[in-house]
């Protein structure tokens, strides 16, 4: 999500955007997260206060929603975190898609009732006892090819108890090709279209979830899921946010900090040329940082996304400028 997004959020929310001002609410947080997970997705927020129309900032680490999802609600896929940086805070967006099956906060279960946050009970299935009206005379079983053979056909003597039976595995017959394909995915943990992406990024430098839909054939929700996987287990990162958001080959904390310091650095230079030339062209921002044109463009494009410039065209050339600012911000 970018900030021209966020705001479109303020000024039009949805009935499955939720604010919360501050990290600290943690209740508020968790019963949020597991309504959301239970009825049908949504986003919340946290570092804004709606109803004073003021950007509070998120005011805990990264890594501390991180574990606040693991502990709560097991790791789930079903939330992804980024954060959108802006006058020196920090807030938190976490979007939430439905869960498959019930999640509880704290072992109490919410849900949406006209944007309303309710406990209610989930429905559980009912359980069937079994039962062998009569005896069955035992399985033989031979160990040394794991393969069943016929039935006994001697009855069972009179003075010796029943034995009843019970239910064998039979080992699949792998060949080589098949050891081989299962050892993969076993050693990775990832099925084959997560190698075929990761592969992927390492050739082009990213993925979307849109491709990766178009690539696999698979639906949004799975290929979040099988993306977020990639990311959770530490071989991807995510860059960007909303519509421009990818996935991209995964950043050590060190280095995604190195990285968000030149960032920073970049911006505060970048305004300070723009207040006193009041616009800037994809040439000269290339020479004033020392980077190649099409890095330029690139990075010029993402302080658009982020709602710091805006591209215009005046008398046929390319500038950009500083974007409109919102005033209660």
């Amino acid at each position: 999500m970018n900030w021209q997004s966020f705001i479109s959020l303020i000024q039009f929310p949805q009935e499955s955007t939720f604010f919360i001002s501050s990290a600290r609410q943690e209740d508020q947080i968790g019963k949020t997260l597991s309504a959301l997970l239970n009825t049908h997705g949504g986003i919340l927020i946290v570092g804004y206060d709606k109803i004073n129309v003021h950007l509070t900032g998120y005011n805990q680490s990264d890594e501390w929603i991180n574990h606040f999802i693991e502990t709560h609600f097991n790791g789930t896929l079903s939330i992804t975190s980024a954060f959108l940086f802006r006058s020196n805070k920090k807030v938190l967006i976490l979007e939430v898609i439905k869960a498959e099956s019930p999640q509880s906060y704290k072992n109490i279960f919410y849900m949406l009732n006209n944007k309303t946050i309710e406990e209610f009970q989930p429905q559980t299935t009912p359980t069937f006892n079994y039962q062998i009206s009569e005896p069955l005379e035992a399985n033989q079983f031979n160990p040394d090819n794991e393969k069943m053979i016929n039935f006994d056909t001697n009855p069972i003597p009179k003075n010796k108890p029943p034995l009843y039976a019970s239910p064998i595995k039979i080992l699949p017959e792998l060949n080589s090709s098949t050891e081989n394909s299962n050892e993969t995915i076993k050693n990775n943990n990832f099925n084959h279209r997560q190698m075929d992406a990761l592969n992927y990024v390492n050739e082009h430098g990213a993925i979307k979830n849109k491709l990766y839909r178009k690539l696999f054939e698979v639906s949004h929700k799975t290929a979040h899921i099988e993306l977020a996987e990639l990311v959770s287990k530490k071989k991807l990162s995510i860059s960007g946010s909303g519509r421009s958001t990818c996935y991209v080959q995964f950043q050590s904390k060190e280095e995604s900090i190195s990285n968000h310091q030149e960032n920073n650095t970049k911006e505060q230079l970048l305004s300070s040329f723009i207040a006193r030339k009041n616009k800037i062209t994809e040439t000269i921002y290339a020479d004033e940082f020392n980077i190649d044109l099409a890095q330029a463009i690139n990075e010029l494009k993402q302080f658009c996304d982020q709602g710091i410039l805006e591209k215009t065209i005046i008398e046929n050339e390319v500038f950009y400028i500083k974007a409109n600012q919102l005033s209660f911000i």
